[in-house]
């Protein structure tokens, strides 16, 4: 009875609606009805998702046809590995100071050892590691004209002498001819000037090592016999040769004018026929032998080629001493003595003796005169007035 009573309040105080009579059905409008029925809210949009997420995925396969989903987590472990790394080097430097301060502090009281190369050693015959130079008084040393007795020891065509060896003006002039054939290449002197700097480094080199020198030169006479005999320059050169490329028989490659194997190579193999053996000769690394396969010229002859093959034996048995040799030579720490005047002209520059400043007007200073054999003398230190006394 009571739960009566109640329901009729609730209507009463219109908590609860009415439930109102059902509708009829709204007609449907000609172009609705064309269309079909209207799909129902929420009914027939996630297969539409779900279509587009599929064509999406066939055309990731179509790019990446072979990587499976283990691979993109992979790629994507490993980049993050790499972004972790980049922000712990910043946030491990960013309490450092700045990148420029630390790379001072690095080079801040670094010592730094001069040390010397072979460049004249090919890929295939690597040199030795570079030795440091220290304790070496690396003093540019200049050349002296020859004393009276000096002058008296050595022949007349005698030019100079480098550490005692003598070298005649015949090889030099040959040497500046050769260069003469190259075009617009400059005045006579330049061409003396370039030949008397390869000669005197070979010539230093080679007497750096009087003996070994000697036993070099014997073994390649040998050599070139046994190849005059028959046998193949190849072979011969394989078990002998310490030039470039020695493991391929001291094949030369093209032969180019201003070759990096030096001016008294290039000079061999443009001046040698093809099929012929060079004579013996002297570079800054030791006694050469050559054999010129074949010769392209050019129509321009600084283009031309020649193609050989070279045996080298070295001065010095022991590669790290040469090195030695080659770093004082680049230093010029050579002994020359020169004729006369004329061939201390010749010289290179850097072997030139300092030339003495003319004192000018009203300067007391003193007039130094170089006499042969001798270094300059040191100028005398002027004494101050004595003060006069009144």
């Amino acid at each position: 009875m009571s739960l009566r009573i109640l329901g009729s309040a609730v209507l009463t105080l219109g908590i609860i609606p009415p439930v109102l009579p059902a509708q009829a059905p709204q007609p449907v409008a000609p172009a609705a009805a064309a269309q079909g029925p209207a799909t129902p809210l929420g009914q027939g949009q996630q297969p539409a998702k779900d279509q587009a997420a599929k064509d999406q995925a066939a055309k990731d396969q179509e790019k990446h046809p072979e990587e499976t989903p283990a691979d993109r987590i992979k790629k994507l472990e490993t980049e993050k590995e790499r972004l972790q790394r980049e922000l712990d080097y910043v946030a491990g430097h960013s309490s450092k100071g700045s990148m420029g301060a630390q790379i001072r502090d690095k080079l801040t009281g670094r010592k730094f050892d001069v040390k010397s190369i072979n460049a004249g050693i090919s890929k295939v015959s690597a040199p030795p590691p570079a030795q440091p130079l220290e304790g070496k008084n690396l003093q540019l040393k200049r050349a002296r004209l020859m004393t009276p007795a000096e002058l008296q020891s050595v022949l007349p065509d005698v030019l100079l002498t480098v550490s005692g060896r003598p070298v005649r003006k015949q090889a030099a002039d040959e040497l500046a001819a050769y260069l003469k054939t190259f075009p617009n290449t400059g005045a006579d002197e330049h061409h003396m000037v370039r030949a008397l700097q390869e000669i005197i480094r070979s010539e230093a080199a080679c007497a750096a090592f009087p003996q070994s020198s000697e036993e070099a030169l014997a073994k390649l006479q040998e050599l070139k016999a046994q190849i005059e005999k028959g046998t193949p320059f190849g072979e011969v050169a394989k078990g002998n040769t310490k030039g470039p490329n020695a493991d391929n028989g001291g094949d030369l490659g093209a032969v180019t004018r201003n070759t990096h194997y030096g001016l008294t190579i290039e000079r061999m193999a443009f001046t040698t026929k093809a099929g012929e053996l060079s004579p013996i000769f002297r570079t800054t690394f030791g006694y050469n032998l050559l054999l010129v396969d074949r010769v392209e010229q050019a129509e321009k002859p600084e283009e031309s080629k020649v193609f050989a093959h070279l045996i080298m034996l070295p001065y010095a048995k022991d590669p790290t001493q040469a090195q030695s040799v080659q770093a004082q030579l680049a230093v010029g720490q050579i002994d020359i003595t020169v004729r006369d005047d004329a061939a201390m002209k010749m010289l290179p520059p850097m072997y030139q003796p300092v030339v003495d400043t003319p004192p000018a007007a009203g300067n007391d200073t003193v007039e130094i005169k170089r006499e042969p054999g001798k270094e300059p003398a040191a100028k005398p230190k002027q004494e101050p007035p004595a003060p006069t006394k009144h």
